[in-house]
């Protein structure tokens, strides 16, 4: 006796549900796919101006708090600092030295953090004085304002921010100053399909001075 084979042939209408139902799962897989690679392009965009700001911040907050609270200088805007280091020239290793008559601190160099507002970008000078020294009765020479030291001969300079798009440095008074920056970064291929991601990172930090 022959028996009849109990398997049949899928109906159309099941073809189309079987297929219907692996579509569906494919636009959900590539909708969370989508999602996934944008928050990561969200959260890429902050890391750069965020490691931006605590870096410049950093930097500036030590040389700022190692200075002396005499003869420190803000320039047009708030958007410039001088100040005076012990460091030596180009901080280029070695310690501080002091005054072997009085023990007074010897000021080596004058440092000013400047902040281009159409480059957005923020610049540090450095300048040695004629002779170090630890009098801070007269302002130590050569003693040029902030906006002259792009300009001014011997000396050196290095972007050490980009894309800042503010930058503040004000007195809180004699023994402290407050920094503000913000900075901004752009991610994503235009025209590719993605959408530039955009994100701009605000920082602050008061500054109290050390050395009198």
């Amino acid at each position: 006796m022959v028996r009849r084979s109990r398997q049949r042939a899928l109906t159309l209408l099941e073809i189309l549900l079987v297929a219907g139902g692996t579509l569906l799962t494919l636009v959900l897989v590539a909708m969370v796919m989508q999602q996934s690679n944008r928050f990561a392009r969200e959260t890429q965009a902050y890391v750069q101006p965020q490691r931006d700001t605590t870096v410049l911040l950093k930097r500036l907050g030590d040389e700022l708090a190692n200075s002396s609270r005499t003869w420190i200088q803000t320039g047009a805007g708030s958007a410039s600092v001088r100040f005076l280091s012990a460091q030596p020239a180009n901080n280029q290793g070695g310690n501080v030295s002091f005054d072997p008559t009085t023990g007074a601190l010897l000021w080596r160099k004058w440092v000013c953090y400047i902040w281009d507002s159409n480059r957005q970008e923020v610049t540090r000078y450095e300048l040695s004085l004629a002779t170090p020294t630890g009098n801070l009765s007269d302002e130590p020479a050569p003693a040029p304002i902030c906006n002259d030291f792009p300009a001014y001969p011997r000396v050196r300079s290095q972007v050490v921010g980009r894309e800042i798009t503010a930058f503040e440095v004000a007195p809180e008074n004699l023994a402290s100053y407050t920094v503000k920056m913000t900075a901004h970064a752009l991610t994503g291929v235009p025209g590719k399909g993605q959408t530039p991601a955009e994100a701009s990172v605000s920082a602050q930090s008061t500054i109290t001075i050390l050395n009198p």
